[in-house]
């Protein structure tokens, strides 16, 4: 029906309703035929009767008029027939479905045809039949289904499916169509008008899908195929899929600027140039009004439209033109279809949308940077163009470069590439870059990876390419300013977002550090707008996005060219430093996500002096310090003291506060001197200038201290850790955080001076406190946890030491870098629990790593590295691999004796330990004479019962036994002894062996004989 009622209506509109009608139908098309001219024979609207009483032929191209060709065709899958089964699937079905439908076409047709025979009207009918079968499918339909007994048969040398695609007019199937054609004409005459005998007669062309004129295609193309064109095999399937199987009259090709849009609709169009012969194609650029305008008329020209009148246009006779059927079959390429203005228009004035064709015998492929256009012209039919993969990569470069040995080194080239994210355009570049300067892609690499101006100076040198548009930039940096011109001009607040990301990382950045746009709407219209260019992409359902690499060394230049760069960044920097999250450890997931991009624009921006760039560096310094990245919060620190010292006078507290921060950082990097320096400073202006009880002096003081502790002045650390915790007792509630901190780096003290009982009772009681108020992985709670534990480790609970110190162990081993200081203390200081719990190789393996670690790490005469390599040459030691164990000892003691003092815990103990390592080497006179000093030292400083004394005193004995001094021996052993039976438990291992070794001295003076 609707063939009937559309036909009616075109003979109407052009006033030829009392012209003949020849059908060419092709395939099922037939079976529409028949059913339109029944349906028109005595049809109740008399106007519908027209079409029956003027038909005058019809030519049957492959129609199956008998047997059981449905159900055969049913079973043969769609890639065998393509379009011919797509285009006719409703039809199928309902033949399918309602065999008796099928029949009654067929009666009622042919029975039409007798009586009108019988009337004295003979219908001209002419069956064509394939020759050739299809390839899987074999032939379609067959002779016998195809023909009529009685009626003139002809063959085609084709298969089904191209039976009526004919590539010239010589061609031997389309000569006896038209043929056939020729021979009725004569006959088709009314009473006052005779159809001229020429080959434009006019015919309907059906094939259930299309309707035409037979006309010669023709071509205009402004490049040349490109032959190093490679890849992009599913954007080709996927336009042809859209076009000719789905029908789509507009499809519109969408993706960043250089990315291959132009490149991959010229394959396609010298695709549909070979594939399919019926279709001209046509291409316009969309780049201006001026370069469509100038397409038009040279379309014009070629299609031999002219005007008739002066003030006619060009363009509206082309669009009358290709909307015509004598236009037949068309593909038009509208190509750089980027501002919106152009193509659909504004402010009252069309854009060029207005003068491009539609017919359902046409088809329109927009390629367009911006979504927006490609909505506004195709509708949901848009496909993406994405970056190329590897593979495409790797073929375009090796089709294009001169010199292809450079190519053998495969990891450069693939490094190259990923560096270039897979753009053709960027590809091109270094391309041509490497093909005129005769360079490595090693070197072109570095260039790219080099200074930020080397990289910007690169990809903005242009080159020739002879399938792009002669005076558009074709450089990878130069390539967007157009669209970023269209996006300044049209959405002010997608411009702004726009330079603001030009400031900072270009990935992984949240959404809630882009500059506001009130009201929300207008925000996500500018985000939509810079996505829809593909400047930004969205990760998922995250509310994150990410830009173009190579897009954002282009806004950079963009914003250059524009002279936008410093205002640019001066807004960034005010921007990020009000919208920072607050730096605490409650909001780090959040802050983590904006320190990137703050380091981005603070390091870019050291011409700029603005308070808040200063206030940056303090916020970000300290989110830093948080995450234990201490490096690099010193050179925020840095920045922001140095700032302060030239804007505020000695006494600011926002410059005292700068350089307290600066400190702390260098003392938990151990730079230990310079945290002492700037410390001591800091707490004599606020001594002058601050209460007793002020926080910030109270603080100052405390970081003072802590930092003489770990330089190893314990002495001046606990006189100030004392006075401050006696302060914070009187001023602050129990479970304060600053209150604990105090009394735990007091503990530690107390710890470093031997004094391990009252550290135990403070530790223990901060513990208890932050077990009940901070989380587990908390590092304040876990250093306290670690402290705790050395204690117990100094006061012989060795298996209550190691429970903890594994648990800290595990923790730390989760949140914190392999390089980290606490990480590496914990790690130690378990190593040194198993080692005296006789768990030696265990013991080893992480003093190894932990000493391989610092060796990288930290200075010669650090003390934390000293104190590994000690408690390794222990462990060495204790594995009787005795000359390695001397050689560490021996260094760690000469270290120690230029850096601490003679009384120094660490340096007594180094120096004990050699004397052991000594004693086992036999080099028993050289061990004596360093114990004996060890044993003097430690009378002085240490309790009778303190642990260090009894192990030192113990040893001498062993080496006086082993000297022969019995008595001397036996004189020490039994006051070692006598002590550890009131310290120890019976079955305490060091008690035994101190009344071991006391038995056998006494023996040996009993009998009077040597060691055994």
């Amino acid at each position: 029906m609707n063939l009937l009622i559309d036909l009616t209506n075109d003979r109407d509109s052009c006033d030829a309703s009392g012209r003949p009608l020849i059908f060419v139908a092709h395939s099922l098309g037939g079976l529409v035929c028949k059913e339109a001219i029944l349906l028109s024979r005595n049809n109740p609207e008399p106007h519908l009767c027209n079409v029956f009483e003027h038909t005058a032929g019809i030519i049957f191209m492959g129609t199956p008029h008998r047997g059981s060709w449905i159900a055969d065709w049913m079973k043969i899958p769609a890639s065998g027939l393509g379009v011919l089964k797509s285009t006719n699937k409703s039809l199928l079905q309902v033949l399918a479905t309602d065999n008796q439908l099928l029949e009654s076409i067929q009666v009622r047709f042919w029975s039409m045809v007798r009586e009108q025979r019988e009337r004295g009207r003979r219908l001209e009918i002419t069956c064509f039949f394939e020759e050739l079968p299809l390839l899987v499918v074999g032939k379609v339909v067959s002779k016998e289904s195809a023909t009529i007994e009685g009626y003139m048969s002809v063959s085609v040398h084709a298969n089904h499916r191209d039976m009526v695609k004919f590539r010239t007019e010589n061609e031997n199937g389309f000569k006896r169509l038209v043929g056939d054609l020729m021979r009725w004409v004569p006959s088709l005459s009314t009473e006052d008008q005779v159809v001229p005998a020429s080959k434009e007669v006019l015919a309907v062309w059906t094939d259930g899908a299309y309707s035409n004129t037979i006309f010669r295609p023709c071509y205009y193309l402004p490049f040349r195929k490109n032959r190093q064109f490679v890849g992009r095999a599913t954007i080709l399937e996927a336009l042809e899929e859209k076009l000719f199987i789905e029908q789509s009259e507009t499809v519109a090709l969408v993706g960043l600027g250089g990315i291959g849009k132009t490149q991959v609709a010229l394959q396609f169009a010298y695709s549909v140039k070979a594939n399919k012969q019926e279709y001209s194609i046509f291409w316009v650029a969309a780049l201006s009004e001026a370069s469509f305008e100038k397409a038009y008329a040279e379309l014009a020209h070629m299609l031999g439209v002219k005007k008739s009148k002066e003030d006619e246009d060009v363009k509206d006779l082309v669009h009358y033109h290709l909307c015509s059927e004598k236009a037949g079959k068309w593909l038009l390429i509208v190509d750089n279809a980027d501002d919106m203005e152009v193509v659909i228009g504004s402010n009252g004035k069309h854009g060029i949308y207005r003068y491009l064709p539609k017919s359902e015998s046409g088809r329109v492929v927009f390629t367009t940077r911006s979504r927006e256009v490609a909505v506004a012209v195709a509708g949901s039919d848009i496909i993406d163009l994405r970056e190329m993969t590897q593979e495409e990569a790797t073929a375009f470069v090796e089709t294009s470069l001169t010199r292809k040995e450079l190519l053998q080194d495969e990891a450069t080239t693939v490094e190259l590439l990923r560096e270039l994210t897979y753009l053709p355009l960027a590809i091109a570049q270094a391309v041509a870059y490497l093909n005129q300067n005769q360079i490595s892609v090693r070197k072109y690499l570095a260039l790219l990876r080099g200074t930020e101006q080397s990289k910007v100076s690169l990809l903005s040198r242009g080159f020739h390419d002879r399938t792009r548009y002669e005076g558009l930039q074709n450089a990878v940096a130069t390539t967007w300013l157009v669209s970023f011109t269209q996006i300044q001009r049209s959405n002010k607040a997608a411009a702004s977002i726009l330079g603001f990301v030009s400031c900072i990382e270009p990935k992984a950045i949240p959404r809630s550090i882009l500059p506001e746009v009130e009201p929300e709407e207008e925000m996500e219209h500018a985000i939509g707008t810079l996505r829809g260019y593909a400047f930004l992409s969205q990760r998922g359902d995250e509310e994150v996005f990410d830009m173009h690499s190579l897009v954002h060394v282009a806004t950079w230049v963009w914003l250059e060219s524009e002279g936008l760069i410093e205002q640019t960044t001066i807004d960034a920097i005010r921007h990020i430093e009000k919208a920072f999250p607050p730096s605490d450890q409650t909001r780090s997931e959040k802050w983590r996500g904006y320190v990137p991009h703050g380091l981005r624009v603070l390091n870019r921006s050291s011409w700029c002096q603005i308070a808040e760039r200063c206030d940056l560096f303090m916020t970000i310094g300290s989110c830093l310090d948080l995450d234990r990245r201490f490096k690099e919060a010193i050179r925020c620190f840095e920045a922001a003291s140095e700032w302060r010292r030239e804007h505020f006078t000695e006494d600011d507290d926002s410059r005292l506060t700068s350089e307290h921060a600066l400190a702390s950082a260098c003392l938990d990097d151990r730079r230990i001197k310079e945290a002492i320096k700037i410390f001591e400073h800091v707490v004599a202006v606020r001594k002058r200038t601050l209460a007793d009880e002020d926080d910030s002096r109270l603080t100052s003081e405390h970081e003072l201290a802590s930092a003489y502790l770990d330089d190893r002045r314990i002495k001046e650390a606990i006189e100030i850790f004392e006075h401050v915790v006696a302060v914070r007792k009187r001023t602050l509630a129990n479970e304060d955080h600053s209150r604990l901190w105090s009394e735990h780096e007091l503990a530690r003290a107390y710890l470093d001076d031997r004094r391990i009982k009252e550290a135990i009772e403070i530790f223990e009681h901060v513990v208890a406190v932050q077990k009940r108020t901070l989380a587990d992985e908390d590092h304040s709670r876990l250093a306290s946890e670690h402290e705790l534990a050395s204690a117990y480790l100094d006061d012989r609970r060795i298996k209550e030491a190691i429970k903890i110190f594994e648990h800290v162990v595990a923790v730390e081993k989760r949140t914190l870098a392999d390089e980290d200081h606490a990480r590496l203390a914990s790690e130690h200081e378990l190593a040194r629990a198993y080692l005296d719990d006789r768990r030696i190789k265990e013991a080893i393996e992480i003093f190894e790593h932990v000493v391989a670690v610092r060796k990288r790490t930290l200075a010669d005469e650090d003390h934390s590295r000293l104190t590994s390599e000690h408690e390794l040459a222990r462990a060495y030691l204790d594995d009787k691999r005795i000359k390695e164990a001397i050689k560490i000892f021996e260094h760690v003691v000469a270290v120690e004796k230029r850096t601490l003092a003679d009384e120094d815990h660490s340096r007594l103990w180094s120096e004990h330990e050699l004397a052991r390592a000594y004693l086992d080497d036999r080099r028993i006179k050289e061990a004596i004479e360093i114990f004996e000093h060890v044993v003097a030292v430690r009378k002085r400083t240490l309790a009778d019962e303190d642990h260090a004394r009894l192990a030192s005193e113990h040893e001498l004995a062993r080496a006086y036994l082993d000297d022969e001094m019995v008595e001397e021996a036996i004189q020490l052993l039994e006051h070692v002894v006598a002590v550890e039976e009131d310290l120890f438990e019976e079955d305490d291992p060091d008690r035994l062996v101190s009344l071991d070794l006391l038995t056998d001295a006494n023996r040996r003076l009993e009998s009077g004989s040597g060691p055994d």
